[in-house]
C-alpha cells in the first residue's frame, strides 16, 4: 500500500503533516505479507501505478513482510537497480530477522543496498532523512548574508 492510503490519524500521515519536507521528497510503501512469486504482480502493479511520483526518496515497510524467497529478492534487486538508476535512494525499515538473513545472503543485495538504508522503525527512518537526505534550511541570518 502507499501513504496515500494510510489512515489519516496514523503515524504516517501524522509524521508527514509535520515535516512538509518529508512530503515533497519522500514516497512511503508497506509490504504486507509474504514477499514471494504469488505476490510479484501485486508488488509490480502497485510500484507502476506510483513510479511516476518520481520522489527522491522511497521507503519501502517491511514489517509485515514473514517471508521473502528467491523471486522476491531478484524483484527487489531489480527495483534497487532501477531506483538507482532513477537517481533515487531506497530505503528498508522492520526487517524481520529471517528476512534480514536471506537478503543479507544474497550478493547482489548486498551489492545494490546501502546499510545505512536499513532501520528498524519509521520514525528512526524520517528522522535520518531530515537530518541527512534533504536539503538543509538557511536560518535568517545567512539569507540576510546573500
Amino acid at each position: 500500500s502507499h501513504m496515500e492510503e494510510y489512515d489519516p490519524r496514523g503515524t504516517v500521515k501524522a509524521a508527514m503533516k509535520k515535516h512538509p519536507k518529508l512530503n515533497e521528497n519522500v514516497a512511503i510503501y508497506t509490504i504486507h505479507g509474504p514477499f514471494f512469486f504469488g505476490a510479484m504482480n501485486v508488488f509490480d502493479r502497485k510500484i507502476n501505478e506510483h513510479i511516476n511520483i518520481r520522489k527522491k526518496i522511497v521507503v519501502l515497510r517491511n514489517g509485515h513482510v514473514t517471508f521473502i524467497d528467491s523471486t522476491g529478492v531478484a524483484r527487489l534487486n531489480s527495483f534497487l537497480e532501477e531506483r538507482k538508476k532513477a537517481n533515487s535512494i531506497v530505503i528498508l525499515t522492520g526487517l524481520r530477522p529471517q528476512v534480514k538473513k536471506v537478503l543479507f545472503n544474497n550478493k547482489d543485495f548486498n551489492k545494490n543496498m546501502n546499510k545505512e538504508h536499513i532501520f528498524e522503525s519509521l520514525e528512526e527512518t524520517l528522522m535520518y532523512i531530515e537530518n541527512n537526505l534533504l536539503p538543509k534550511e538557511e536560518t535568517k541570518a545567512e539569507q540576510k548574508q546573500q
